[in-house]
C-alpha cells in the first residue's frame, strides 16, 4: 500500500471512530430528552395511579443509558506475566541493546516474559519512535525457536516501536474497544428481550447502528494494523535477513498448535518432576527445520484480522543473500530457564488468585440483586409505613417551617422504619435438611429410565394419597406432605420429594417450603424449565435471604449444573451457618467446576480439617490438587489413604491420575489392573481413556475408549474416539464417531453420560471437522411441537451455512444421527429464519450446527 492509500485508510478509520463517538453523544441526548418526557408523564400518571406502568418503560431507558455510559469504562484486564531483570536474560537484553542502537529507539523500559508463543510491544507516547516502550516475549516462543529466529522476532517488535504512530494507534484502539464493548452489551440486552418474546424498543435501533459502525471500524483498523505488520516484517528482514524472519514465521503456528496441547496442570506438575521444565518444554515444542508446503500454509483471508495470513507475509518479503545462521536454542538466552519458569508460574498463580477475588465481588453483586423487585412480606409493612411516615413528616416539617423539633422526630422515625423493614421479610418455619456430601454424590450418579420413573411416580402418588385419606383436615394433609417432601430430600430421593411437594402445593399453592422442595426435586430429575420457574417464584416471595431458601436455591442450581449461582448462594449459606462442613465442601466442588482451583483447594482443606475422617472430602481435595498440578501435595494426601485404595475404586483411580500426571505409566497400569478388579462398571474405562488422552498417551486412550464401547453404549467414549481421530487427521473416522455419540435410541450403560449431556461438545467436534469458509450466514431453525424427537421439540438451533439448503442438510444430519433408522422428518416441523444482523458471522467460520439457543 502506497503512502496516499495508507493516509486515506487512516483517515477512514479515524472517521469511523469519530462517527461512533458522535452516535453515542446523540444517543445519550435522545435518551435524556425521552427520560425527561417520561418523568413528566410519570408525575402526571401518579395522579390516576398509573405511575408504575410508566415507570416500567422509564426503567428500561435508564438501563439503556447506563449501557451507553459504561462502554467508556472498560476496566483493566488481567495480566499473567513476569518482569525480567538484565541478570535473568543477559543474552536477550544484549539483542535488545543492539536493536535499540540500530533502529535509534529507546530501550524498552520493562521486558516481560509470558507463558505464551507470541511477542508484543506496548507503546506510550504520541509520535513515532518516542515515548516509553514495554516489550513482552513468550516463554514458549523461546523454547520453540532458535536464537537467530528470536532475534528476528524481537527486531519485528522493535520496528513497531520505531514506525507506529503511537498516539494515533492508541486512539484508534481505544475507540474500537469502546465500540466493541457497547455492541456486545447492547446485543446481550436485546437477546435477553428476544428470549422473552419482548420488544427491545430503542435498544434494538441503537444496536443496528452500533453493530454497523463497529464492523466498519474493525475492518478499517484491522487493515491499518496489517500494513504495520508488513512494515515490521520488512524492517526485521533488513536487519537480520529474510531467511530469519521467514523461518520464525513458518514455525509460529506449529509451535502454537503444540503448546495448546500442554494443559496448565501439566506445566505446574513438570516443575516438581526431574528433568527440568525448560528441557521438557523444548522437547515438546520442537518442530524441526522442515517448512510446510504452500497448500498446508493456505489460510482464508479475514478482513477483521490484525495480522496478514502467512502466505501473504512470506510473499511480501524481498529475498536477500543473508542465510539463517546456525544458533543455539533461544531458551538459553535465559541464565536459569527453570528458575524463570518457576517464578513465572508463581506470578500467574497470584494473578489467578486476584481474578478469583474479583469473581467473588461479582457474585456478591449478583446475590444483592436477588432482592430487587420482590414482593413485600406482611412483616415488612409496619416498618415500611413507619419509614414513609417519617419521610412525609420530614418533608412537611421542611416545607412548612415546623421547627427543628419536628424534623428531629421525623429522622429517627424514618431510620427506625427502614431498620424494621429490612429486619422483616420471610423467616424459615422449618429448616431445610442438609444431606451429607456422600449422599448428594450418590444421587448425582444414579439414573432411572423414563418408564421406570413413571411407574415409580404412580406408585408413590397412590401411597401418599392413601396416607392423605387418613387425615381429615386439609391442613393436616399439607403438614404430612410437607414433612414427607423434606424427609425425602434428606435421603436425596428426588422422585418421592417431587410427588409429595406437588401434592402439597395442590393444597396450599403459596407454600414456600413445598415450592422449594419441588424446585430441588425437579432439578434432581433434570426438569430444568420447571426448576427455573419455581426458583423464580421462590425468589419473588423470599429473595432467598433466609438460611433455608439460600441453601435450597444453591441445592437446585447444583443439580442443574449452574455452578456460578450455586457458588454464590453457598457463600451466603456458609456465612449464616459457618459450621456446616457440607456447605464448605460443596462450595469447593462448585469452585473446582468453575476452574477456581485456589479457592476450591482452600475450602476443601478447611472441610478436611473439620472432618479429617471423611474420605469423600479428601478425595475432592486430592482431585482439586491434581487438577492444579500440585503433585507433591496430592501424593502426601494419597499416601495416607493407600491402604484404603485396595478396596476403594475412587482412590485407586486417583492413584492412576497421580502416576499418569507424573509420567509413571508402568505404575499407573498396576493401579488400573486393581481398579478394573474392584469396579465392574465400564464407565471407569471411559474415565481412564480421558486420563490418558489428557496425558497425550493417545494409544492407551484409544485402547480404553474402544474397550468401553465394546462393553456398551457410552457416548463419551465415542466422542473421545472422535477427538483422537481428529488429532491424527482421520476426519472420516472422527465424523463417524461424533455421529455415534448422538444416538438417543440406544440405552446408555449405568453411570454413563447420555448423548444430550454432551450434546454441545459433540456439536463442537462436528463443526471442527468442517473447513473454514468466508461466505457463511447464520440461520435459526426452530422445531415446532410435532418434532421428530422430544429432545428437540420447541428448540431453536443456530446454524452457519452459505445457503439455507446447506443449513437444512447440516441440521438433518444431526437429527437423523440422534434417531437412526427412523423415518426422515418432515420439513414442515421446522421454521427457518435468518439470524438477526448482530448475530451474523463477521469473520470466516466453520459451517454446521453451532449451538442450541436458550
Amino acid at each position: 500500500m502506497n503512502r496516499a492509500a495508507k493516509a486515506a485508510l487512516i483517515l477512514s478509520a479515524a472517521a469511523a471512530i469519530l462517527l461512533f463517538y458522535a452516535f453515542v453523544a446523540g444517543a445519550l441526548l435522545l435518551l435524556g430528552l425521552l427520560l425527561g418526557c417520561e418523568l413528566l408523564v410519570t408525575l402526571a400518571a401518579a395522579r390516576v395511579g398509573m405511575a408504575g406502568f410508566v415507570a416500567k418503560y422509564m426503567g428500561k431507558d435508564v438501563t439503556l443509558a447506563t449501557i451507553l455510559v459504561r462502554c467508556f469504562f472498560t476496566g483493566s484486564t488481567a495480566t499473567f506475566r513476569l518482569p525480567l531483570e538484565r541478570e535473568d536474560a543477559p543474552g536477550l537484553f544484549a539483542i535488545l541493546d543492539s536493536l535499540s542502537g540500530e533502529l535509534k529507539v529507546a530501550m524498552p523500559r520493562v521486558v516481560f516474559v509470558e507463558m505464551t508463543t507470541g511477542a508484543w510491544v506496548e507503546l506510550k507516547g504520541y509520535r513515532s519512535g518516542t515515548g516509553t516502550t514495554k516489550l513482552g516475549v513468550g516463554y514458549d516462543l523461546l523454547a520453540g525457536l532458535s536464537e537467530a529466529e528470536v532475534e528476528a522476532v524481537l527486531a519485528h517488535e522493535m520496528v513497531h516501536a520505531k514506525l507506529i504512530h503511537r498516539g494515533l494507534q492508541l486512539w484508534l484502539k481505544m475507540g474500537f474497544n469502546h465500540a466493541a464493548t457497547l455492541t456486545r452489551a447492547l446485543s446481550s440486552w436485546v437477546e435477553t428481550h428476544r428470549r422473552k418474546n419482548e420488544t427491545a424498543g430503542l435498544a434494538g435501533f441503537y444496536l443496528r447502528i452500533a453493530d454497523s459502525i463497529t464492523r466498519t471500524a474493525a475492518r478499517l483498523v484491522s487493515t491499518y494494523s496489517r500494513q504495520e505488520e508488513f512494515a515490521a516484517d520488512r524492517g526485521a528482514a533488513a536487519i537480520y535477513g529474510a531467511a530469519a524472519i521467514s523461518s520464525a514465521l513458518l514455525k509460529l503456528d506449529p509451535i502454537h498448535a503444540k503448546a495448546v496441547r500442554l494443559p496448565w496442570r501439566e506445566r505446574v506438575a513438570q516443575l516438581q518432576l526431574e528433568g527440568g521444565f525448560s528441557q521438557w518444554l523444548t522437547s515438546e515444542l520442537v518442530v524441526g527445520d522442515s517448512v510446510s508446503s504452500s497448500e498446508e500454509r493456505r489460510g482464508v483471508f479475514d478482513r477483521y484480522s490484525t495480522h496478514p495470513i502467512l502466505n501473504d507475509r512470506l510473499a511480501a518479503l524481498t529475498p536477500d543473500n543473508k542465510p539463517l545462521r546456525p544458533s543455539r536454542p533461544a531458551i538459553q538466552l535465559l541464565t536459569n530457564p527453570d528458575s524463570v519458569a518457576g517464578r513465572l508460574i508463581e506470578e500467574i498463580q497470584r494473578s489467578l488468585e486476584k481474578e478469583e477475588r474479583k469473581d467473588f465481588k461479582q457474585m456478591q453483586r449478583w446475590v444483592g440483586r436477588l432482592g430487587r423487585g420482590t414482593a413485600i412480606h406482611p412483616s415488612q409493612l409496619p416498618g415500611g409505613l413507619m419509614f414513609l411516615a417519617g419521610v412525609v413528616w420530614g418533608i412537611a416539617a421542611l416545607a412548612n417551617d415546623l421547627g427543628a423539633f419536628a424534623l428531629l422526630c421525623a429522622i429517627p422515625m424514618a431510620a427506625i422504619g427502614f431498620f424494621l423493614y429490612r429486619l422483616g421479610g420471610y423467616k424459615d418455619r422449618i429448616p431445610l435438611p442438609v444431606p451429607s456430601f456422600t449422599d448428594l454424590q450418590k444421587a448425582w450418579t444414579s439414573t432411572l429410565k423414563i418408564t421406570e420413573l413413571q411407574a415409580a411416580e404412580k406408585q408413590i402418588e397412590a401411597e401418599l394419597k392413601d396416607r392423605m385419606a387418613a387425615e381429615k383436615k386439609p391442613r393436616r394433609k399439607f403438614i404430612m406432605l410437607r414433612a414427607e417432601s423434606y424427609t425425602s430430600l434428606q435421603r436425596c430421593d428426588y422422585l418421592r420429594a417431587h410427588v409429595a411437594a406437588r401434592l402439597g402445593l395442590a393444597i396450599e399453592r403459596k407454600s414456600v417450603e413445598c415450592t422449594m422442595a419441588l424446585a430441588i426435586a425437579s432439578a434432581g430429575l433434570k426438569l430444568g424449565p420447571q426448576t427455573l420457574t419455581l426458583l423464580g417464584r421462590l425468589r419473588q416471595s423470599t429473595a432467598m435471604k433466609s438460611r433455608s431458601t439460600s441453601w435450597g436455591g444453591a441445592w437446585a442450581f447444583l443439580l442443574l449444573g449452574d455452578w456460578f449461582s450455586a457458588e454464590a448462594l453457598l457463600v451466603r449459606s456458609l456465612q449464616m451457618t459457618p459450621a456446616t462442613t457440607t456447605f464448605q465442601i460443596l462450595l469447593a466442588f462448585c469452585q473446582a467446576k468453575r476452574g477456581k482451583l485456589h479457592n476450591a483447594s482452600t475450602n476443601a482443606r478447611t472441610a478436611c480439617d473439620a472432618e479429617p475422617a471423611n474420605d469423600d472430602y479428601a478425595k475432592l481435595l486430592i482431585n482439586t490438587l491434581l487438577d492444579g498440578g500440585h503433585l507433591r501435595q496430592a501424593h502426601d494426601r494419597l499416601e495416607a489413604l493407600r491402604s484404603k485404595a485396595q478396596s476403594d475404586s475412587e482412590l485407586a483411580f486417583l492413584f492412576v491420575r497421580l502416576n499418569v500426571l507424573s509420567r509413571r505409566f508402568d505404575e499407573a497400569e498396576c493401579w488400573v489392573a486393581l481398579l478394573q478388579q474392584e469396579s465392574a462398571e465400564s464407565d471407569a474405562t471411559v474415565r481412564l481413556g480421558g486420563v490418558y488422552e489428557l496425558a497425550r498417551n493417545y494409544e492407551k486412550a484409544t485402547e480404553y475408549y474402544l474397550k468401553a464401547v465394546a462393553d456398551g453404549y457410552y457416548p463419551e467414549a465415542f466422542l473421545g474416539l472422535a477427538r483422537l481421530a481428529f488429532k491424527r487427521k482421520d476426519f472420516k473416522e472422527a465424523h463417524k464417531y461424533s455421529l455415534s455419540a448422538l444416538d438417543t435410541v440406544r440405552s446408555v450403560k449405568s453411570n454413563g453420560r447420555g448423548p444430550l449431556d454432551i450434546f454441545p461438545q459433540t456439536l463442537a467436534q462436528l463443526v471442527a471437522l468442517e473447513e473454514v469458509r468466508p461466505d457463511c450466514r447464520a440461520w435459526i431453525a426452530t422445531f415446532r411441537n410435532k418434532a421428530p424427537l422430544t429432545a428437540v421439540a420447541n428448540r431453536s438451533f443456530m446454524v452457519f451455512a452459505p445457503q439455507q439448503e446447506d443449513a437444512e442438510r447440516y441440521l438433518r444430519m444431526i437429527v437423523e444421527a440422534m434417531q437412526p433408522n427412523s423415518q426422515p422428518f418432515s420439513a414442515t416441523t421446522l421454521h427457518w429464519e435468518p439470524a438477526p444482523a448482530d448475530q451474523q458471522p463477521a469473520r470466516p467460520v466453520r459451517p454446521g450446527v453451532q449451538y442450541v439457543l436458550a
